[in-house]
């Protein structure tokens, strides 16, 4: 079932209605990352502004992209290549990136729009696609794609 959440940034600029579908543990055991903590480690990253984590550090929302305005990057801030990218968006300041980075990764990226579901199990379907974890080699582990995967990588 929809309902309608209230969205504001810390600083009062942003005030935004979206409609939410609710599930229990939107993002299983995922944590999410204290930019806090790990600005330290790259120089482009000290002395932004991110937010605190709050009391319960546990990932309670995920908006989507049918919401490109609360996504929008005001400003980008760039480290060396591979390095995490700060971004201040309308809702704050937030980071792209590993927080232990400097190890080659590959990373996805889906998106699932879910206006319009009717059905409850369609919804807990598109939650169950979004967090399916793909099995991903580093390339330090000397592995070669098959020909089917190099296909999908073309793609």
């Amino acid at each position: 079932m929809p309902v309608e959440v209230r969205l504001q940034s810390h600083n009062g600029q942003t005030d935004a209605k979206i409609v939410a579908f609710t599930t229990n543990r939107v993002t299983g055991s995922l944590q999410p990352v204290d930019w806090k903590q790990h600005a330290r480690k790259w120089d482009h990253l000290v002395g932004i502004k991110f937010p605190n984590l709050g009391k319960r550090p546990t990932v309670d929302m995920l908006i989507g992209l049918d919401y490109p305005d609360l996504h929008y990057s005001y400003r980008d801030i760039r480290g060396k290549p591979g390095e995490p990218i700060a971004r201040l968006t309308p809702l704050g300041w937030t980071c792209i990136g590993d927080p232990n980075s400097g190890q080659d990764q590959t990373l996805f990226n889906r998106t699932y729009f879910a206006r319009g579901q009717e059905d409850r199990n369609d919804l807990d379907n598109i939650v169950r696609k979004f967090w399916e974890i793909e099995n991903v080699k580093t390339p330090s582990e000397n592995v070669f794609l098959s020909s089917d995967e190099k296909k999908r990588c073309q793609r």
